[in-house]
């Protein structure tokens, strides 16, 4: 029953994710509620080189995911910008990373 618990859980965490970011023209929603916005500091939608470093510096990425959080590999349609799209691609691959690590974890 645990099983099938949390992978109703899982679910419910992956299709709140994903909703939230379709359903959102203006912000991410994921971490919090302040992922995008703030680091876009010149309003145009998008988070360049310098301002994707500085939610990097922000956020203190784990050093297992920092793989996910490079420039190049979040900028996947390489325009050199980052799109809320992109940047919710990656958050969703983060969460992905940490629940299957949880799963993989022993029960005490």
């Amino acid at each position: 029953m645990k099983t099938a618990q949390h992978s109703i859980n899982v679910l419910s965490i992956l299709a709140l994710t994903v909703l939230l970011g379709i359903w959102s023209s203006s912000q991410v929603f994921a971490d919090g509620g302040r992922i995008y916005t703030p680091h876009d500091i010149n309003h145009d939608g998008f988070l360049d080189r310098e301002e994707f470093k500085i939610f990097i510096e922000k956020r203190r990425v784990k050093q297992e995911y920092a793989h996910l959080w490079v420039f190049d590999v979040v900028d996947m349609d390489k325009d050199g910008k980052i799109s809320q799209e992109e940047m919710s691609r990656s958050l969703n691959q983060e969460m992905l990373l940490r629940l299957e690590k949880r799963r993989r974890k022993p029960n005490p």
